[in-house]
């Protein structure tokens, strides 16, 4: 008998498990995630020096943190202006300035 209830108490807890383990999870990304509002909404940004990094908020940089759009190639790295996926917008951190700038 102690085999028995010992085996429908596994049983239940495999259950429980297996019910739990189907639920739905619902996930929202945080607004302008991506960019394709065409701003730099919700976004914050920090600039700072390199080796180690250490940053501070500073806000939007034009020329270290830039929103681009378009087609074509960036002269500075041969990447796209658009990272490939569909959308319309990227940002592109740094510049071509050497002295051990950080962005993030």
């Amino acid at each position: 008998m102690k085999k028995i209830k010992r085996l429908l108490r596994y049983f239940a807890m495999l259950v429980l498990l297996f019910d739990q383990s189907t639920a739905q999870v619902s996930v929202t990304c945080p607004p302008n995630m991506d960019f394709e509002d065409g701003n730099y909404g919700y976004w914050k940004f920090d600039t700072g020096q390199c080796c180690p990094i250490v940053t501070a908020p500073s806000g939007q940089l034009f020329n270290r943190h830039m929103l681009t759009n378009g087609p074509g190639i960036d002269p500075t790295g041969g990447f796209p202006i658009v990272a490939p996926g569909g959308g319309n917008y990227s940002l592109k951190l740094g510049n071509k300035i050497s002295g051990k700038q950080a962005e993030k």
